[in-house]
C-alpha cells in the first residue's frame, strides 16, 4: 500500500467511526464499575480474594506459566490431572474433565456424544458455540426436517430449550 492509499484507507476510516458516532452506535471499552448485569461472571468469582490468592499459589507452584497448547499435543501436566480428581471428588463422580472455556467445553461434550444417526434440535437464542459444535459435527439434519415438514404443509412448532449451559 503506497502512501497516498493509506491515507484515503485512513480517511475512510475516520469517516466510518465519525457516522458511528453520529448515529451513537460508536462503542468503546471502559471499565465496568457498580454491578455488571452482562458478565458471565455469574457467581462474583472473578473478584473473589479467596480464589485470586489460591491461583496465584497454584502459579507459583508450577513449573509453567499457561496452556501452551492443547494437552494432547503439548503433553499433559500432573496440576491438570490433579484439577480434574479434586472436581471429581467433589461433584461426587469417577471423573472429570477441565475445559478452558465454555466454548471448548461445547465442542469437546457435542463431539463426544453425538454420532452421525443423532438428531440436534436447538433454540437459535443457545449460545454460539453450541450451535456451531453441531454444525462441525455435520448435523445439518434439522434443515431437512424443516424442509420435508414444510414440503408436506406440516406446522412447525419448536420448543425452547438448552442443550448445554456454557
Amino acid at each position: 500500500m503506497d502512501r497516498r492509499e493509506a491515507s484515503s484507507f485512513v480517511a475512510r476510516l475516520q469517516a466510518e467511526l465519525s457516522d458511528l458516532e453520529m448515529r451513537a452506535q460508536l462503542r468503546t471499552l471502559e471499565f465496568n464499575t457498580g454491578v455488571n448485569l452482562c458478565s458471565n461472571d455469574y457467581l462474583g468469582l472473578a473478584t473473589d480474594a479467596r480464589l485470586k490468592a489460591e491461583l496465584l499459589d497454584g502459579v507459583n507452584q508450577t513449573w509453567q506459566m499457561g496452556a501452551t497448547g492443547s494437552r494432547l499435543l503439548s503433553g499433559n501436566s500432573r496440576e491438570w490431572e490433579q484439577l480434574e480428581e479434586e472436581f471429581a471428588e467433589f461433584a461426587g463422580t469417577s471423573d472429570a474433565l477441565y475445559f478452558s472455556s465454555g466454548y471448548a467445553a461445547n465442542i469437546g461434550l457435542l463431539s463426544s456424544l453425538l454420532g452421525p444417526v443423532d438428531w440436534v434440535f436447538s433454540d437459535s437464542l443457545n449460545h454460539a458455540s453450541i450451535s456451531m459444535a453441531y454444525a462441525y459435527l455435520e448435523h445439518g439434519k434439522l434443515s431437512i426436517l424443516i424442509e420435508t415438514l414444510t414440503r408436506l404443509k406440516m406446522p412447525l412448532r419448536f420448543a425452547r430449550t438448552s442443550l448445554v449451559a456454557s
